[in-house]
């Protein structure tokens, strides 16, 4: 153990044991633990879910931190095991209905037919519960595959295994929102003559998303590699294919007014904007490529460091950025800073943006130690502050100050 890297690892209190035969040794979520067979045996173990650990259960499934666990199919089992008690408490209802149908008699029930178990009712409880967490996953999917494309494949979250029961992960989550909705509005109804139809719940729209922008209307053309917004806004996507914009927010209507980026420079040109680069001063005037645009920025600050790239989660690629690894913090644990060690591809982490340290969970998608460049974009009338490095620099002019950023020195 490396106690230079984790130095309140050595106050950490440890207790010691050793199970016997018959035994049970119950561990709290997020216990650390290690064991050791003392003799040659058998032994059993199992992941519990109840109410307590339901939260970071529900976490991990969307970190992904847990290769060795298929926590949908958890949920799912849950499911389908709660549905069929709450079902057969239902068919046992309408069978008391059909019965008095059949007798041509009128439906009086007793109050032990209308009582029902503890068990029933936690079961029903439980199910409400899950209902929400089912359509909230459902939500989370469909809005990663709205702003993600092709790359919601690809981030931590509920396995593709799941995907393959019913065509599409979010295809499959509704399906279970709605068939829960079902099996509790036919047990509220279980002894009517008549059940009413259900109401159909509204499958998309600003409500489901929650989000203080609306999603554009779009529609991608995968020949031209285009998507076209509203109907009349044709974008390019990024180098993947995937959509740049999904949002009706201001700096998604500014992306579209800002100008095309040129062509990729020469080598040899590319060596000259290096050399000014090097040069740069607080206050410089550089142009900065966003996506496929381009953008007038000044300069703020640059600094060496590391720096991983960010896509956030349920943000299109405009969002994508480099940041300082000093701004990230560990998912699981908010308030600790992300071990370099650890800093790898597909690593989630809290990114802290702006001034107020806004947090936002992203996907680490690569890590490099570079010189990073905060910068004040001139979005088209609004001033965006953004890190960038030296690659997203392609011209540099408008010298204001004189105070290198990259050395600290004063230059005439």
């Amino acid at each position: 153990i490396d106690f230079d890297a984790y130095p309140l690892l050595s106050y950490a209190r440890v207790w010691r044991t050793t199970i016997k035969p018959g035994e049970i040794l119950i561990m709290p979520q997020g216990t650390y633990h290690q064991c050791r067979n003392v003799t040659p045996c058998l032994s059993y173990s199992r992941f519990h879910l109840d109410t307590i650990n339901l939260r970071p259960f529900l976490q991990s499934m969307f970190d992904g931190d847990a290769a060795e666990l298929s926590q949908d199919e958890v949920i799912w089992n849950a499911v389908d095991a709660l549905m069929k008690k709450v079902d057969k408490v239902t068919d046992a209802g309408q069978e008391i209905v059909k019965e008095s149908l059949r007798a041509g008699t009128s439906l009086i029930l007793s109050p032990d037919q209308m009582k029902v178990s503890e068990d029933v009712t936690s079961a029903v409880d439980a199910l409400r519960s899950l209902r929400h967490i089912v359509r909230e996953t459902a939500r989370k999917l469909d809005l990663r595959e709205a702003v993600k494309g092709s790359k919601a494949d690809r981030m931590p979250g509920p396995s593709s295994q799941t995907a393959k029961i019913d065509g599409s992960k979010e295809q499959v989550w509704s399906v279970m929102v709605e068939d829960i909705d079902y099996c509790l509005h036919e047990f509220r109804y279980r002894f009517s003559k008549n059940v009413p139809k259900l109401p159909n719940r509204r499958a998309r729209g600003k409500k489901r998303f929650a989000m203080s922008a609306p999603l554009m209307r779009a529609k991608r053309d995968d020949a031209a590699n285009i998507t076209v917004y509203n109907g009349y806004q044709r974008i390019e996507n990024d180098d993947e294919g995937d959509p740049i914009l999904s949002f009706s927010t201001n700096l998604e209507r500014g992306y579209t007014l800002l100008s095309r980026a040129p062509p990729g420079l020469t080598e040899s040109d590319r060596k000259d904007l290096d050399a000014d680069i090097s040069s740069l001063s607080v206050g410089d005037e550089i142009t900065v490529q966003v996506q496929k645009k381009m953008c007038q920025a000044s300069v703020l600050e640059a600094r060496k460091c590391y720096a991983a790239y960010l896509s956030y989660e349920d943000y299109p690629a405009l969002y994508d950025e480099f940041l300082p690894c000093d701004l990230l913090r560990d998912a699981r644990e908010n308030k600790s800073d992300v071990p370099l060690d650890q800093l790898k591809p597909g690593k989630v982490v809290i990114g802290l943006v702006g001034e107020k340290r806004d947090e936002y969970r992203g996907i680490v998608q690569s890590v490099k130690c570079c010189t990073l460049y905060k910068t004040q974009l001139n979005w088209r009338g609004d001033k965006i502050e953004r890190w960038v490095d030296s690659k997203s620099i392609i011209a540099v002019g408008g010298r204001k100050k004189r105070t290198n950023v990259n050395t600290g020195k004063d230059e005439d």
